[in-house]
């Protein structure tokens, strides 16, 4: 697990919820998670999809790389690729498909 992609979701998700969720001790970015702490993780992102998408398009608005819809979609690739398996497979096409509901009118 990358832990500063765990530092990063917990921020989109609200951190004082992911800690008190995980059982960790709140700012502290471990190292790995149990199989339950990650499945309460997955949950939780599954509860807040909305606030994940919400804040990849804030991200994704503010980069200089971003220009247009296709390069939207590879900035958003590469974000859930950085979050790795703190995301279940079902989460991360979710997440593409409201995402790119958003930027589909970008030019």
């Amino acid at each position: 697990m990358n832990p500063e992609a765990f530092l990063q979701l917990a921020r989109i998700l609200g951190r004082d919820e992911v800690y008190r969720r995980l059982g960790l001790d709140e700012g502290a970015a471990p190292a790995a998670l149990t199989p339950s702490q990650l499945s309460a993780l997955q949950r939780l992102a599954g509860e807040r999809t909305a606030d994940i998408v919400r804040a990849l398009l804030e991200e994704a608005t503010s980069c200089d790389d971003v220009i247009d819809r296709p390069s939207a979609m590879v900035y958003l690739e590469d974000r859930l690729s950085f979050l790795g398996e703190l995301l279940t497979e079902e989460q991360k096409a979710e997440v593409r498909e409201r995402y790119g509901e958003h930027v589909a009118q970008w030019s």
